[in-house]
Parts: structure tokens; sequence; C-alpha cells
């Protein structure tokens, strides 16, 4: 899905789609491989240097995700083994599991000696032969030293690795093996580890393997008649072959995922599955990209995209699936476009953080400003087109909202959402007058001597509201189907008698106040 982004963008934008990608051929820049270390391995949830470890914490290393049991851990190094720890043996220690701590000398390219540490093996470490690795025993680069496993802290099996720069189980400073909050330029943190995702080692440098379907790149060029420039790549990558042409049953699964036809971008296979990039008919403002990525019938989640722009799937060494969205100006760098990583996952997209593009530039900034212009269009348009004289009491509102049809003005009102919804102007004159209507609280407190008991609303009609926003979508439509799913509390102030948690009762109430989302009455049971 190498989309050429030009013109004025808008949700039904039409894109000019060039041909197939021309990339550098160069060797990728000599650089941690994961591989090396874990023939089955990638990189897992922790990126030791590139992104802050989850929660409060500084994870200093890497997770390399693997099965257990099966999983040859093998020596980064030539080195000498300088500490093991059994997490039965050893109890003080029982958090690392399994470990083994190796000592490399003085490694020229990091100045200072260095030290690689393994984590939550399966049993003790062992060589290819068998035999327990003691301390002083020396290894070489690429021999078995163990099995990834799951043993001590660890969430589910992977292999903690670390190139540290002292020889204690922990730190000295951080006694543990985390420390508090973000301490990546903290000046321990700088002198106690190395990140092995961007220390090169000239002295035994990582080779591309090229793969079945394409060779490992560091850089990638998009095609000549489109954007000028290269774009470097985190990490060896595989730019993967995709199509403009979506199936007739993709073409069917779109439309019946949004009611609708919706314009579809292209494809790509991953792993035997494909992902589809289609016009984003869920945009909102939090979640505004200009493409919905679908696999398997279930949309994952928005993708931005920038005018003048590029859209390419690459498949990362550590085996991630990712979509970069490339722009055409701006960025830190100037050897490279700049762009966003979209790291595609079990459970949808997400954004990985980078620092490509300046304050407010990126292309989710773009694409939430538009949908914010197109918003505030179609709401000014609405207003004026609900410019009219108020109805009659005794009749039913009518007007453009769809959900007034809806509404129930007379008798034990259902549902006071809808009449809020359908006409502010209305409600709020027939409840300040009081009205009878049906209460059904979730929640009940005593305060300042009186009872106020809540009861959260949707609109009756919310399945139909998004039906109709998506039989034929366009901005207006949009804003009516966001109107009409947001929820709105229902407060009652009694004296006396409150109507119970979960128990339905009709009431009178008269309105105190009322905001968007927000309606609170001083009731009485009927």
């Amino acid at each position: 899905m190498k989309f050429a982004w030009s013109g004025r963008i808008c949700a039904s934008a039409l894109i000019a789609v060039a041909g197939s990608p021309l990339f550098a051929q160069s060797s990728p820049t000599a650089a941690f491989d994961p591989a090396t270390i874990v023939p089955k391995g990638r990189i897992s949830t922790y990126t030791h240097g590139t992104f802050p470890a989850e929660g409060q914490l500084t994870h200093a290393g890497i997770d390399i995700a693997a099965p257990c049991a099966s999983s040859a851990v093998q020596a980064w190094q030539d080195g000498t083994v300088a500490d093991v720890v059994s997490s039965v043996d050893d109890p003080n220690f029982d958090s690392l599991g399994y470990m083994v701590l190796l000592d490399h000398g003085v490694v020229k390219e990091a100045g200072k000696r260095t030290y690689s540490l393994y984590l939550h093996l399966n049993e003790p470490p062992r060589a290819a032969d068998g035999a327990l690795l003691q301390k002083n025993d020396t290894v070489g680069r690429g021999s078995r030293i163990g099995v990834v496993g799951a043993t001590g802290a660890a969430q589910g099996c992977h292999l903690h690795f670390e190139l540290r720069h002292f020889a204690g189980r922990f730190h000295p400073v951080w006694k543990n093996i985390y420390g508090k909050g973000d301490r990546r330029k903290s000046q321990e943190f700088l002198a106690g580890w190395s990140d092995p995702q961007r220390v090169v080692l000239a002295a035994a440098p990582v080779q591309a393997v090229a793969a079945p379907d394409g060779e490992y790149v560091t850089t990638y060029s998009p095609p000549k008649n489109s954007l000028k420039g290269i774009v470097n790549l985190p990490e060896p990558s595989r730019i993967l072959p995709d199509s403009t042409e979506c199936s007739r049953d993709q073409l069917a699964t779109l439309e019946r995922l949004a009611n609708r036809r919706v314009h579809c971008y292209g494809k790509v296979e991953v792993a035997g599955t494909d992902y589809v990039l289609a016009q984003n008919w869920l945009a909102t403002v939090e979640d505004p990209g200009r493409m919905q990525l679908v696999r398997n019938g279930k949309p994952l989640g928005s993708i931005a995209a920038m005018p003048g722009g590029w859209i390419a799937p690459v498949l990362t060494r550590s085996g991630n699936f990712e979509i970069l969205s490339i722009a055409p100006r701006g960025g830190v760098a100037k050897t490279s476009l700049p762009y966003l990583r979209y790291r595609i996952g079990p459970k949808g997209v997400s954004l990985i953080p980078g620092n490509m593009f300046a304050a407010g530039k990126s292309p989710v900034d773009e694409d939430r400003r538009q949908l914010q212009a197109a918003t505030r269009t179609a709401a000014n348009s609405q207003v004026a087109s609900d410019a009219r004289p108020a109805p009659q009491p005794a009749a039913p509102a009518a007007g453009s909202n769809p959900h007034c049809r809806f509404a129930q003005w007379t008798g034990d009102v259902p549902n006071i959402a809808d009449l809020f919804l359908c006409d502010e102007t209305r409600a709020i004159e027939t409840f300040s007058r009081g009205a009878r209507f049906v209460f059904k609280p979730d929640a009940v407190r005593f305060a300042d001597g009186k009872y106020l008991v809540r009861m959260t609303l949707r609109p009756s009609a919310t399945s139909a509201s998004i039906n109709r926003m998506q039989d034929k979508f366009n901005w207006n439509d949009w804003v009516y189907a966001t109107q009409n799913i947001a929820s709105t509390e229902v407060f009652c102030a009694f004296n006396s008698n409150p109507v119970a948690k979960g128990q339905t009762a009709v009431v009178s109430g008269k309105l105190d106040t009322y905001t968007a989302s927000r309606i609170i009455l001083v009731c009485s049971r009927t």
C-alpha cells in the first residue's frame, strides 16, 4: 500500500497510486540482531534505550521473546563466565531466575569493560554438551549457554539481555535491574549500560540475511515519481509486496463492516493473513487517521497520512509487522524523510513514539485538524438548518434531527435524554414546569440532607442512529452519530423516599441544572 497522497484530502479523498517501490540495496549497518542471541527470538515488550519502559521504571535491557525450553540462548561474544545464579539455590536473587553473566573484557567500540547478562533461563546455564557452566569457564561467540525460560519474576517466555559495564548482579546505585522513573539520561545509566541495538561493534559485525521474498535493508527509497528522498529505517527491515487491488470478498467485508461502500486502498499479506487498508469510516478526534486497517473482518485502528506522503508496510528483522506513514517534508534528520511507525499486533494498531516531526506537524495532527474543521463546518450547517420557530408543545418536534422521531413527549416519558437531544429549548421548558418520567438509577448517595440518585442514559435509538450514519457516510452523519451515542447523566435530588439502585419507578421531576451531558432535577415519587 504505497500511496502517493496528493491534492486536497477529505474523508472521501481520491489518491494517486504509483507502481512498485524502488529501494536501496545497500547492506545494513552492523547492529544488534536478537537472532544472534536467540535464533528463534524477536525483540519483545521492552526496547532498551529507544522507548521508556512500561510503568514507572526504566528497564535496563531488552527482552527477547521465544518459546520456553526449546529456544537456545547463545553467547553474544567470546568471554568468560563471571557469575551464575540459581533461583533455587540463591533465594535472595529469585527474581532473576536462572542467570549467567559473561565478561568480555574491554570492548574497543564501547570504550570500557563490557559484560553481557542473560536472565530467566529455563534451567541452570549449560554448554552445548550439557555441562553446567561455572565461574571462569570460557565461552565462544555464538556458543550455547542455556535455554529460554520464564523463571524468576518473568512474565511469559523470554530472555532478558543486557550489555552492562559492572559485574554486580544489581547496579550499585539502583540496587535493582530497574531504575525508578525514566533514568535513561542519568549519569549512572549512561555509565552502566550500552544499548545493544545502537552500539556498533566492528569486531563482530552482523550481516543481513536474505529472506525468501526480499532483502533486509536499512534505507528505503519511495518511487521516483512520488517522494524525493530516502527513509532511514530504525532496524533492518523488508519492504513487503502489496497490491492496490482488493478482492470482491474484501470489498464485501468492508461494505458489511461499514454498512455502506467504502474505498479500499490496498492490501498486504503477512504470515498468511490478509490486511486491508480502507477509507476510515470510524474517524474520531482521538483516532483521526484517514485509513482504517482491517484484519480478518475486524477493524484494528487508523493509520494517519499526510498530503504528498507515502505508506509502506514493512517486516522488521525482529519479526514485527509495521506500517510507515512517510511525510514529504519536515523532520529532525535532513538525511531521512520523516515518518510515523505503526506496529500491528494481536490487539490492534499502536503508534510508536518518535521525534521525527516538530510539535503539531505530524500526519496525525494534520488529520485531526482536517477532521475538526469538517466537524465545525457540519455543526454550523446543522445550527443554521435547525433555526426555525419552536414547535407547539402538543406536537412532536420536527426538523432535520432524525432522532426526533423517537422522542416521546407525552405521558410517562421513557427516556428524557431523547427529548434534550431532540429539542433542547422545548425540553428545558417542559421540565422547568415539571414532568413525569421513567427512572432507574445506577447509583445512590446521601449528601447535604438530600438523596442524590443518578441514572446514566443513552438515546433510545442508538443503533438506528449509527446505521443512518453508516448508510451514507458524510461529515454531517458523523456529527449526528457522535452526538447520538453520547451518554447523559440524569441526577434526581430527593428529600426522602428515593428510588433504590436498580429499581424502576415513575417520578416527577423539575429541572434544576442542565448541561450537554448532565441533567439535574428535583424529584419526588409519584
